[in-house]
C-alpha cells in the first residue's frame, strides 16, 4: 500500500473511534474511581485543595478535579460533559504520540511509521482514558509530551549506538521540566516513575557530554523538584494501602504484578469471560513482537531498558506493595501509568517490521487492531461492568419524587465507592461523602463490600437494621443491582421479615439490547457473580425499592 492509503486507514480506525467513543460517552454508569471527580469538581477550589493537599483525604493531587472544576463552570458537571473534557485532551495526547513514533521510528519508512502508529493509537488502555473522567487522559498528554521532549534533548538516534547527533538545545530539557512538574500535579505515580527512569537513563549516558549540558540537565531537575513543593508534604502523608500481601504471597506479587502490566499492554480493558476472544490472539502477537524486539536496535537499548523495560519493574513494585496479589487487583498497574501501554506499542510496532514475510506482517497487524477494538467495544459498552457505582443523580431524584417529605432515610447499596465516600456508615449532616452530597436530606447508610468480595448473611443484615432502627430510621432504600445482587436480596428478605413493607420501587439505567443480549449469551457459559436464572441481564441496571413499616402510603 501506498503511504497515502496506509495513512487514511489509519486516520479511518481512529476516526471511528473517536466517533464511538463521543457516542458512547453517557452509556456506563459512573465507575468507583471516577466519582471522585464528579462529586469533587463541583466544590470550590478552596475546598478542593482541602481534600486532596491538606492534609489529603484523597491520594491523589488536585491537578485534575480543579481543571475540571474550571471546565464545569463552563460546560457543566454532567456525565458526558466531563468525559468529553477526557476525550479531546485524548485527541492532543495522540498528537504527542505521533511526534514519539517519528522521533523513534525515523529509521522506518513512512508507510511503516503509519503502522506503528496504528497499533500504539488503537491499545485498549488509550480509549479508556478517552471515556474516563479522571486523570488517565491528561496524564498520557503529559507523559509523551515529556518523553518526546526528553528525547528531542538527547537526540536518540535509532541506530546501534546511542550517541547524540547533535548539540541539545535548551527549550527542549525546559518543556520535559514543565510537563514532568504539571504531571506530578496530575498524578504522582506516572510522574515520579517517568522522572526516575528519565533521569536513570541520563545517568548511563553522562559521559562525553560537556559541562554545560549536564548543568542544564542538573538545574531542570532542582526547578522540578522546587515546583512540586507543596506536594511533597501530601506525598508522604498519604498511606501506601493495606500491605496484605504478607507471607509466600508478598513473594508472588511482584511478578504477579508484572504479568498483569503485561496484560494491560494488551487489552487491559477486557476481563473474564470475554478474555478469550482477545486476550488469546493478542498474546499470541505480543509474545512474537518481543521476541522479535529483544535486540540492541528496538528494546535492548539504554532507551528501551531505562524507559520501557525500568518503568514496568517500578510500576509493578509500587502495585505489589500497594495491593494484594489477587486477580480483581491485576490492573491498578498499568492504569496508573497510562502513557506506558501505547509507548510500548511503539517499540514492538519497530519489532514488527523486523518479520520478514510481508503477508504475516499484515495478518499480524490485522490481527491486533482487530483485538483492540474490540476491547475498546467492550470498555465503552460497559459489557464487564466492574466498578459500577450506582446512579446517585437518579436514585436522588426518585427518592425526592416518591417521597418529598421522607426523613431518617437509610439508603444501601450492593457496591463500595472507593474514592469520594470519605467516610463509611450512618453519618449525620457534619460529615462530608459523596452520598451526602447527592442525598443531603437524607440520613444515608453505605455498604463498603461488595457481593464480589463480602457476602451479607441475615444476622450481619439484622444488626445492621437493629443499629439504624435504634438510630430513628423507619425508611429504608436499597439499591439492587442485575448482577451480583446477592446481598440486596438478602437484606430486602430480612427487612420484610423485620416488618419493613415494600412501599415503592423504580427500574433505574435502561441498558441497550445489544448489551443485555451479549451478556445474556455470555452468561451461558457460567462466570463467578452469576447464581441462578434471575441473575440474567434484564433491560435495566438497577432496581431502586422502598421498605417502610410506618404505615406511609405508596405514592402512584
Amino acid at each position: 500500500m501506498s503511504t497515502r492509503s496506509v495513512r487514511i486507514v489509519v486516520l479511518s480506525v481512529i476516526g471511528l473511534l473517536f466517533v464511538f467513543s463521543l457516542a458512547t460517552l453517557t452509556v456506563r454508569s459512573v465507575a468507583g474511581d471516577e466519582f471522585a471527580m464528579y462529586w469533587s469538581a463541583e466544590q470550590t477550589p478552596k475546598v478542593i485543595n482541602e481534600l486532596y493537599l491538606s492534609p489529603p483525604k484523597e491520594n491523589n493531587p488536585p491537578g485534575c478535579p480543579l481543571i475540571l472544576h474550571y471546565w464545569g463552570i463552563v460546560f457543566g458537571y454532567g456525565d458526558a460533559s466531563l468525559r468529553l473534557f477526557s476525550t479531546l485532551v485524548l485527541a492532543l495526547a495522540l498528537g504527542a504520540l505521533w511526534k514519539v513514533v517519528e522521533l523513534l521510528a525515523k529509521r522506518n519508512t513512512d508507510e511503516q511509521r503509519w503502522t506503528i502508529f496504528l497499533l500504539a493509537a488503537t491499545t485498549p488502555t488509550v480509549w479508556m482514558a478517552a471515556n474516563f473522567a479522571r486523570y488517565q487522559a491528561l496524564a498520557m498528554l503529559l507523559s509523551l509530551t515529556a518523553l518526546y521532549c526528553y528525547l528531542r534533548w538527547i537526540q536518540y538516534d535509532n541506530e546501534e549506538t546511542n550517541k547524540n547527533s547533535a548539540t541539545p538545545q535548551p527549550r527542549w530539557i525546559v518543556g520535559y521540566a514543565l510537563a514532568i512538574s504539571l504531571l506530578f500535579y496530575i498524578h504522582y505515580l506516572p510522574a515520579a516513575t517517568l522522572a526516575l527512569c528519565a533521569g536513570l537513563h541520563y545517568l548511563l549516558t553522562i559521559r562525553g557530554k560537556s559541562m554545560r549540558t549536564v548543568a542544564i540537565w542538573a538545574v531542570a531537575q532542582v526547578a522540578i523538584l522546587l515546583v512540586i513543593i507543596p506536594l511533597v508534604a501530601a506525598i508522604l502523608s498519604v498511606s501506601s494501602g493495606a500491605d496484605v500481601t504478607g507471607g509466600r504471597s508478598k513473594l508472588l506479587a511482584f511478578p504477579v504484578f508484572i504479568v498483569a502490566t503485561l496484560y494491560g499492554v494488551m487489552n487491559g480493558a477486557v476481563l473474564l469471560p470475554w478474555w478469550f476472544w482477545a486476550s488469546v490472539p493478542t498474546f499470541g502477537v505480543l509474545s512474537i513482537l518481543l521476541i522479535k524486539s529483544m535486540n540492541k536496535t528496538v528494546l535492548l537499548n539504554n532507551i528501551g531498558i531505562m524507559l520501557v523495560v525500568m518503568p514496568i519493574v517500578v510500576i509493578s513494585a509500587v502495585a505489589a506493595k500497594m495491593y494484594p496479589a489477587q486477580p480483581v487487583f491485576l490492573f491498578p498497574s498499568i492504569q496508573r501509568l497510562s502513557y506506558f501501554a501505547p509507548f510500548v506499542w511503539v517499540f514492538l510496532g519497530m519489532a514488527l517490521f523486523r518479520i520478514k514475510q510481508k503477508r504475516l506482517r499484515m495478518a499480524l497487524v490485522v490481527v491486533m487492531v482487530a483485538c483492540n477494538v474490540f476491547a475498546v467495544t467492550i470498555w465503552n459498552l460497559n459489557i464487564p461492568a466492574v466498578q459500577h457505582t450506582p446512579p446517585l443523580r437518579e436514585i436522588a431524584e426518585a427518592i425526592r419524587t416518591i417521597t418529598p417529605n421522607a426523613a431518617q432515610t437509610v439508603v444501601l447499596h450492593p457496591i463500595g465507592y472507593g474514592y469520594g465516600k470519605m467516610g463509611v456508615g450512618l453519618i449525620d449532616s457534619t460529615t462530608t461523602t459523596a452520598m451526602h452530597y447527592n442525598l443531603p436530606a437524607y440520613r444515608s447508610y453505605v455498604l463498603n463490600e461488595t457481593d464480589i468480595g463480602f457476602i451479607m448473611t441475615a444476622d450481619s443484615c439484622k444488626k445492621m437494621i437493629q443499629e439504624a432502627q435504634a438510630a430513628g430510621v423507619t425508611n429504608f432504600w436499597l439499591v439492587q443491582r442485575n448482577r451480583y445482587p446477592t446481598n440486596s436480596r438478602t437484606f430486602g428478605k430480612t427487612l420484610q421479615e423485620a416488618g419493613f413493607a415494600l412501599k415503592a420501587e423504580q427500574l433505574l439505567q435502561q441498558q441497550a439490547a445489544f448489551d443485555v443480549w451479549f451478556k445474556t449469551q455470555l452468561l451461558k457459559r457460567g462466570f463467578a457473580g452469576a447464581n441462578d436464572k434471575d441473575d440474567l441481564p434484564q433491560q435495566y441496571l438497577y432496581t431502586l425499592r422502598w421498605f417502610s413499616r410506618d404505615g406511609s402510603p405508596t405514592k402512584p
